[in-house]
């Protein structure tokens, strides 16, 4: 039986001085196939043929060239995602606004609260800071009616007056009004607005709803707003009476030490 011999030669890689970097360059690949063959055979019996199986060139990317194509991928990944974030923030964009509108609102609801704070805890330094021929009762009123109205005003732009409100939420801000007008009628501007804090004689009084409710100023105050809910989401409500809440607990012992001095 005739030997099939069989050799394959490669050409090895040689280095093109032309190239960028050490470019590469794939001369041949030849193959010697002796074997069985209809033809007669050469005079030593094998038959000799050459066939070239590859000629091709391989060019191999150089340090350069695998840097430049690195950043530009990593440029391209970049604007990817920035348009993704982009495209995200322009989705949630009415819904961040409603986010930011709502915390505005509850901030402005619970700033009269720090403010009576401040002057429950340093009536010297509020009385003080009106100086001499300013009623400090009166300028707090003031400020309180500014921070009032800043306060209804933000209730107003979430309030749905789509129906009349039923029987009990009428009730409910009737007996709260009420209660209000008596604390004022009573106490006068002088004993609601701090007046005894601020080194001012105020009188007891023992007229209901003094002596028959505790705190009947923000107890009527409470009332109000409860009955405000059919109108008015419940966080923002919720939002106003724990202030009340706050200031019931700061006001709950007085220290007749801590009082301001009239300045004389």
């Amino acid at each position: 039986m005739p030997r099939n011999k069989k050799f394959f030669k490669f050409s090895k890689f040689l280095s093109d001085p032309n190239g960028p970097n050490g470019v590469l360059r794939l001369r041949s690949f030849n193959m010697d196939q002796g074997g069985n063959s209809s033809e007669p055979l050469d005079p030593i019996g094998r038959r000799k043929k050459l066939f070239t199986i590859i000629h091709a060139e391989t060019i191999a990317i150089g340090p350069r060239h695998l840097e430049s194509a690195t950043q530009t991928q990593t440029v391209d990944a970049f604007q990817q995602t920035l348009g993704a974030q982009l495209c995200t923030l322009a989705q949630r964009g009415p819904a961040i606004a409603m986010d930011m509108a709502s915390i505005a609102r509850c901030t402005a609801l619970i700033l009269p609260f720090p403010f009576y704070y401040a002057l429950w805890k340093y009536p010297q330094k509020w009385v003080d800071l009106c100086g001499r021929g300013v009623d400090p009762c009166h300028r707090m009123a003031q400020v309180a009616h500014v921070l009032k109205a800043i306060q209804i005003l933000c209730l107003l732009s979430v309030a749905s007056f789509v129906s009349w409100p039923p029987w009990y939420c009428l009730l409910l801000f009737t007996a709260g009004q009420y209660l209000n007008f008596k604390v004022y009628q009573l106490l006068g501007e002088t004993g609601t607005y701090y007046g005894i804090r601020f080194g001012k004689s105020v009188p007891w009084v023992t007229q209901f709803p003094f002596g028959y409710i505790k705190d009947p100023q923000y107890t009527g105050s409470i009332l109000s707003l409860l009955g405000l809910l059919c109108w008015v989401p419940v966080p923002y409500t919720m939002v106003w009476i724990i202030g009340y809440i706050f200031m019931i607990w700061v006001e709950y012992k007085e220290d007749p030490l801590t009082r301001a001095k009239p300045i004389s």
